[in-house]
Order: structure tokens, then sequence, then C-alpha cells
């Protein structure tokens, strides 16, 4: 499992990742839907020594990120298989927990799998900026002039 930070989206994005495999045989790239979302899934074979491995790709991407569920194994093996990874491939979803969320005087943070309440009287203020968001979390809470507990995760 990768996550990318980045995401060109969609089939511009699996191109991207497919980039990464190589080998003789590739089949077609098709789509098919985890959850909500679509997502591309290619099989590529690759031989080495006389040992055939196959790789199955599949990507998926949602508001600017992107996932790539990559599973290897001999084609024989593959073949064998193929249900189970199939069944893996079709249980990925998207969490639909919003990353960051204040619920009855709680602050709670899923990405970095903490929660803090806030205390009686006091304002709670996320000061984390824009552009970090994604690696960080900084809040604080702030009763006129006065501040404390800054919490920062990374």
């Amino acid at each position: 499992l990768a996550i990318s930070e980045s995401d060109p989206g969609g089939e511009a994005y699996h191109a991207s990742a497919l980039r990464n495999l190589s080998g003789k045989k590739q089949a077609p790239t098709t789509t098919l839907q985890l959850g909500g979302d679509v997502a591309y899934t290619t099989t590529v074979d690759t031989e080495k020594n006389g040992v055939v491995t196959t790789f199955r790709l599949t990507t998926a991407s949602r508001a600017g990120h992107a996932v790539q569920l990559l599973f290897c194994a001999t084609k024989d093996d593959m073949v064998q298989h193929a249900a189970a990874v199939d069944a893996a491939i079709r249980g990925f979803a998207f969490d639909a927990t919003p990353p960051v969320e204040r619920v009855a005087g709680q602050y709670r943070d899923h990405r970095f799998g903490f929660s803090v309440d806030t205390p009686e009287g006091w304002d709670f203020v996320d000061e984390t900026p824009a552009d970090t968001r994604a690696i960080q979390t900084w809040v604080t809470w702030k009763q006129g002039s006065s501040a404390m507990l800054g919490v920062l995760a990374v």
C-alpha cells in the first residue's frame, strides 16, 4: 500500500504508477468501483531466471490523495488465489471519517490517532498552516489573552 500526497488524478496517476512496473505481458487496464470511487487495475507479468511473477496494480484517488494496492506472487499462485486478491481489492475503501473534527467540545485528529477535550471556558483554535495540514497539526486553547496546550502531531 503506497499513498501519494500529490495526485494527478485517475488514469494519469495509474499510468504513472504503472511505469514503475516493467514486464513482458500486460493485460489491458480495467476500471472498478471501490466504495464510491473509481479505481483502475492492471496485471503485469515479469520473468526473471525462468520464474514468472504476476503483479496486480490497482489505484484510486480522492481529494488529492492517491493509493496504490500492489499484489504480487508467482504466476501460478496469483492464478490460484485470484479470488482472494480480487476480494482484498474490492474490500478497500477510503475512510469517510473526516481527518479532523470537533465533537461536543472534543478535538479529534483521526490522521494521528488522538483526541483532546477542550477545557471549560476556553476556546479551541486550530492554527495549523494550510500548506502543512497533511503532515502536522497545531492546536491551542485560548481564554482572553492567555493560551495553553499546543498540540503538535507530525
